[in-house]
């Protein structure tokens, strides 16, 4: 009986030392999925939203960067093309909604795979407040890679973004307004032209 006794303490005073049971550990990260998405609790973030998705194709954050509520027509994503592409394309945005700005991210991702693309924004203006929005203006650039040598790589305009807050305090994009940019020389391969070649 004392023999079956030590043995037993000699295997619990082991579990105890062995695994740690009562000693502090370093907490863990919260895990985000590694989806690189904020909860756009301020227009910044939710443009810092808009860039990375865009940046890594990631059409899941890329489709939560979008005003979309059921019922809700006054601030519903809107796109409005530029005019090149507008009279080039004259039906093609009567319907654009998010789902539309999906399929363009996943044709887009299937096009290009881990390749990512270019997009910078210059000559960027502070964001205007407005009672109940607030407004983000920039020229832009967006590079693609390079696939073929008769694919179009490179798009420039400016772009307008008016971005509204839910009631949960979370910022979405309601409009879109992209702009030719007459000072460029490539002014008619806007945006717009990029999200028509590659809806299809």
């Amino acid at each position: 009986m004392r023999f079956l006794v030590q043995i037993l303490l000699l295997a619990y005073l082991g579990l105890i030392t062995g695994c740690e049971l009562f000693s502090t550990r370093n907490p863990e990260e919260p895990d985000t999925g590694n989806s690189g998405y904020i909860p756009p609790t301020e227009p910044d973030i939710l443009l810092l939203n808009f860039e990375n998705s865009l940046r890594s194709l990631n059409a899941d954050n890329y489709y939560k960067c979008f005003f979309d509520e059921i019922g809700e027509q006054t601030f519903k994503y809107k796109f409005f093309p530029a005019s090149s592409a507008l009279a080039s394309y004259p039906s093609l945005f009567d319907d654009w909604n998010i789902e539309s700005e999906r399929r363009l991210i996943n044709r887009l991702s299937s096009q290009f795979g881990s390749e990512r693309i270019q997009i910078s924004f210059p000559n960027r203006k502070p964001i205007l407040e407005t009672p109940d929005s607030s407004i983000f203006s920039a020229d832009y650039i967006i590079t693609l890679p390079e696939k073929d040598v008769s694919q179009i790589t490179e798009f420039r305009g400016r772009i307008q973004l008016t971005m509204i807050a839910k009631t949960n305090g979370l910022w979405y994009i309601s409009r879109w307004f992209d702009y030719q940019n007459n000072e460029v020389e490539n002014e008619a391969n806007t945006w717009s032209i990029l999200k028509a070649i590659y809806s299809n």
